[in-house]
């Protein structure tokens, strides 16, 4: 615990060699959207955040996430270097609170010290510094990490309160960064009933009350911050009984094979729904969770090792549904949800390497340093496919060829640039036949409008709000092309029509202000 600050400074100055290069990386994707909208970069919005009931929401409540929005944004402005510092020193204070909980439940200083470079080095988790938006997600571990070591703490001092309600405050927080925070229930009973040295029932007793935060949390997001239904949403996955287990083998192996071999490594990865080889998908699935409880029993000793496991496999269980919940098309995996479950393959790899050196020091050291090398160098690699969002997106799509999303941000970027000829292309790409298809005819007709082409503008902004009649922004979007085309009564039709769909649609009240002007 006394070298937390020399271990800070150590990963620090790793950190800043692997990711060097990245700092000066553009807005992308999600970026954009909260840099334009005032709502999400104004620090006045904060508070406002914490409304369940407020559209930016967008079907997630994450009050914290959004308010960190609206700090960065509104602090860092267009300095783009500042946004990444910034992730990058959230990244390593991660890594040193790993580090500190590993030294804490085992006493052993190299394994703590391996386990927390390995997990700030290795291209899995780079998404943290080279994606603005993602630093949610280090402030989420932080607070994960920061629950377990105040409740051990506080255990070891003959239950001290302060430290425990610390410990409570911590895990409520982690609620509100993003939803797989609901795992830290899990993560903090694994780490008391293997490590903690009371009693079964003293421990039982002390979990409670973690229970009872997620538990209230959960009634509270199902009935005031339930804004998407996700059981619809996988409904409309069209997915069999069997179907369903071997499209989680796809997407979980997907993600186990980058641990090891970090190539092709995206946000965002799916699988189609398979309807051949599911015999062997759902085996393949069963043998993956047999090898696990194995290795689990395996190291019956190792108790460091067991918590390793069942990190891995708590991590895996969000994925059942959000898997399913993400897309209609295709089984769907975001690296980023295992942003803290990922500890345990690092805490296994550093076992693994020191047990290399305790055999053979000469092995051991060449294992390490070429093991080091390539995971900074391949994530060195990483930062120069994020420098844009074209460059990304385009290496999206290559690999992951099942995925529609990269053809949205792909059509974006065209757009941003004026080629409304390869925009148009790439959105029609991304056409999948779902209800999410909405957005994508609305953006179709916006490049029809600045075309100049505005019965297909039209034609297109009828057919989102065929497809999501209560669109708003649709008909505001509508009701301007009739404004261009002269076409006054229709455009006052489409702007009253968006302004009962919300009241406090800007666009179509300034719109509505313009024809009476006019008239």
């Amino acid at each position: 615990m006394k070298n937390w600050f020399k271990i800070f400074f150590i990963y620090f100055i790793f950190g800043l060699l692997v990711y060097f290069n990245s700092l000066n990386n553009k807005f992308l994707i999600d970026d954009f959207t909260f840099k334009s909208n005032p709502d999400m970069s104004e620090t006045k919005f904060i508070f406002s955040q914490w409304n369940p009931y407020r559209e930016p929401q967008l079907g997630d409540y994450r009050p914290l996430a959004y308010s960190l929005y609206d700090f960065i944004y509104d602090t860092f402005k267009d300095n783009f270097w500042q946004y990444h510092l910034f992730n990058l020193f959230l990244f390593v204070f991660t890594s040193t609170l790993i580090y500190l909980f590993i030294e804490k439940v085992t006493r052993n200083y190299n394994l703590a010290l391996l386990t927390g470079l390995f997990y700030l080095i290795h291209p899995i988790n780079g998404i943290i510094v080279n994606y603005i938006s993602a630093g949610v997600f280090a402030f989420q571990a932080t607070c994960m990490l920061a629950t377990m070591l105040l409740l051990l703490e506080s255990l070891e001092r003959n239950n001290n309160r302060t430290l425990y309600f610390l410990s409570l405050l911590f895990s409520f927080l982690s609620l509100f960064w993003h939803e797989t925070g609901l795992m830290t229930l899990f993560y903090v009973s694994s780490v008391i009933l293997l490590f903690g040295k009371n009693s079964n029932m003293t421990k039982m007793i002390c979990l409670f009350p973690y229970f009872l935060i997620v538990f209230s949390f959960s009634v509270f997001r199902v009935f005031f911050a339930n804004n998407g239904d996700i059981l619809k949403q996988i409904a409309l996955s069209h997915m069999t009984g069997w179907e369903y287990p071997a499209a989680m083998f796809r997407v979980y192996a997907w993600y186990i094979s980058k641990l090891f071999y970090p190539q092709g490594i995206v946000m965002q990865w799916g699988t189609p729904i398979l309807h051949d080889h599911i015999i062997s998908n759902v085996l393949g699935l069963c043998v993956l969770f047999v090898i696990l409880l194995l290795l689990f029993f395996r190291f019956a000793k190792k108790r460091i090792l067991q918590l390793a496991i069942i990190w891995t496999l708590i991590g895996f269980v969000p994925v059942l549904g959000a898997a399913a919940a993400r897309s209609y098309t295709c089984a769907v995996i975001e690296p980023h949800w295992f942003v803290f479950s990922s500890i345990g393959f690092f805490i296994m790899a550093a076992y693994f390497v020191l047990f290399v050196l305790d055999r053979t020091k000469k092995i051991g050291f060449v294992f390490l340093s070429i093991l080091i090398l390539f995971w900074g160098s391949v994530s060195w690699g990483y930062n120069q496919l994020w420098s844009n969002q074209k460059m990304y997106a385009l290496y999206w799509s290559h690999q992951a060829p099942y995925f529609k999303a990269p053809y949205i941000y792909l059509a974006t970027a065209y757009y941003y640039e004026g080629n409304f000829r390869n925009s148009r292309k790439y959105y029609r790409m991304a056409l999948s036949g779902y209800p999410t298809d909405d957005l994508i005819y609305y953006s179709l007709g916006s490049i029809d409008q600045a075309d100049g082409h505005f019965k297909n503008a039209v034609l297109n902004y009828k057919m989102a709000l065929k497809i999501n009649p209560n669109s708003s922004n649709a008909y505001a979007k509508m009701g301007s092309v009739y404004y261009e085309e002269g076409r006054l009564d229709k455009a006052k039709e489409s702007f009253k029509l968006s302004l009962i769909l919300n009241p406090l649609s800007a666009d179509s009240r300034r719109g509505l202000a313009v024809i009476r002007r006019d008239k």
